[in-house]
């Protein structure tokens, strides 16, 4: 049972998360994977977005609302491997993609940083659901998530041209055949 009025199909049972947030990191798994033939890649990617976000989730409501500054050091330590293994990767966001999401943010500083939160109603946590703070947190994941994707593949043709084996000049004068 929610705490909130929240309908029920917003929430899967995969560790009580939102669809949205299932099915996003399930989408870079994927496309990140075949993109680059690499599964490891794939993960690394899907976890350092599941990460950032969480990250600059928790830090602005403890910023903003006085969340538990013990979530946000464990959340920050627990989770900045994947973003330091996506940095090593070559992975950087797209930056203008990434600037929609900084908008979007300010956006939503801006309403009252509020959040739709199942499990507890704390500071800047709605007691009755909130379509439009839905609509923000999930338009702010989903931006974070298209600027990493598109940076990683971005950084996959980086990778594939500077891997490339240089090829033999071609030959301006046919060879007789012996």
């Amino acid at each position: 049972m929610h705490t909130q009025d929240a309908p029920g199909w917003v929430y899967s049972p995969v560790m009580g998360g939102r669809w949205s947030t299932v099915l996003t990191w399930a989408a870079l798994l994927v496309v990140v994977s075949w993109q680059t033939r690499n599964p490891a890649r794939g993960l690394v990617l899907a976890m350092a977005w599941l990460s950032g976000y969480e990250i600059l989730y928790q830090a602005t409501g403890s910023i903003l609302h006085g969340w538990s500054r013990q979530t946000l050091a464990f959340t920050i330590t627990g989770t900045t491997g994947w973003l330091i293994a996506a940095y090593l990767f070559g992975f950087r966001p797209e930056w203008r993609t990434l600037s929609l999401l900084a908008m979007l943010w300010v956006a939503w500083i801006a309403g009252g940083y509020n959040s739709n939160m199942a499990d507890r109603i704390i500071p800047g946590a709605n007691w009755h659901w909130s379509w439009s703070d839905e609509l923000l947190n999930v338009s702010t994941k989903t931006m974070l998530a298209i600027a990493l994707g598109l940076g990683a593949l971005g950084a996959r043709k980086r990778f594939d041209s500077s891997s490339a084996v240089p090829r033999e000049p071609a030959l301006s004068q046919p060879q007789p055949s012996v």
